[in-house]
């Protein structure tokens, strides 16, 4: 086991808390995705084919999350619905998980591994890396943390890697939230890529994070444009985290132009746009 988990279970201890594990092939929701069990283990010999291994659908989107589960645990689920967008890598890219079947069964556009920084165990293993040659990977070891953002049909990376502008990627995420048909911000936002088209103006992911927040919060009354100082400090608090994280928020700057120090990547930088608006609606803007 792990002190992590030592520590949670002190936690719940301390709280006079208790735990159920769940049956297999029970299902739960939260929030709007439906989360289904698809294993439970009870090996005592190797704790990781104790994991609780889980499919997540939102919409027309599907997540699996494999903890610690070895090929053992695998072989045990191949005849169950796998399929899933993203995967979550099996015990951190270790070589004795995601097995070419599990894989196969899985086929995942995304793979996502956690892992520390110079980890012991050098996770993740080049088998496992070489396996998944042809999948769109990130790792936290590389990335820190990775936040997947969907409105339930597209994954927003998913948009950028089909040709839509940074703004766009972001801007259509959310395209249920200011109630606008996707063609309409499409269009809106088209101008807003490549922080405006040669790279010296604003990263086009927070322009397209920008808008949303517009949209939202304006009244939309011409005759009496009150809400606009408003919109601006909300704009203001998602440009301050952008620079905080990144160090800057113009697009040349961000992708190395002139120095050769790239500091964020376009998927990056609309992953971090996306959790920075996410907040700021959860927080002040959702109604």
């Amino acid at each position: 086991t792990t002190k992590t988990f030592e520590e949670l279970l002190d936690a719940l201890e301390e709280k006079n808390l208790s735990f159920e594990t769940p049956d297999i092939d029970s299902e739960f929701v939260l929030g709007d995705a439906l989360f289904k069990v698809l294993y439970t283990g009870t090996d005592k010999r190797d704790l990781n084919n104790t994991s609780i291994v889980l499919r997540m659908t939102y919409k027309d989107v599907s997540f699996m999350f494999t903890g610690d589960a070895t090929n053992t645990t695998e072989k045990k689920i191949l005849a169950k619905d796998l399929q899933s967008d993203v995967l979550k890598v099996g015990h951190h890219g270790s070589q004795y998980s995601t097995s070419d079947e599990f894989l196969d069964k899985v086929n995942p556009k995304y793979a996502i591994i956690s892992v520390g920084t110079g980890n012991v165990y050098d996770h993740p293993k080049d088998i496992t890396l070489n396996k998944l040659k042809g999948i769109e990977v990130h790792r936290t070891d590389k990335e820190s943390t990775i936040r997947v953002i969907s409105d339930g049909k597209n994954i927003a990376i998913e948009m950028h890697n089909k040709g839509y502008n940074c703004a766009q990627s972001v801007a259509l995420t959310y395209a249920d939230l200011v109630d606008m048909k996707p063609e309409q911000l499409f269009r809106i936002t088209e101008g807003f890529g490549l922080g405006g088209g040669n790279m010296q103006g604003t990263c086009g992911a927070i322009s397209g994070a920008l808008a949303l927040v517009g949209l939202l919060n304006s009244s939309g009354d011409l005759e009496n444009p009150t809400t606009k100082a408003k919109t601006y400090g909300l704009n203001k608090e998602i440009l301050e985290n952008f620079q905080k994280r990144n160090g800057s928020v113009i697009c040349h700057e961000l992708k190395g132009i002139g120095t050769g120090k790239v500091l964020r990547s376009c998927p990056d930088c609309i992953m971090d746009a996306c959790e920075f608006f996410e907040n700021l609606y959860e927080t002040k803007l959702k109604k």
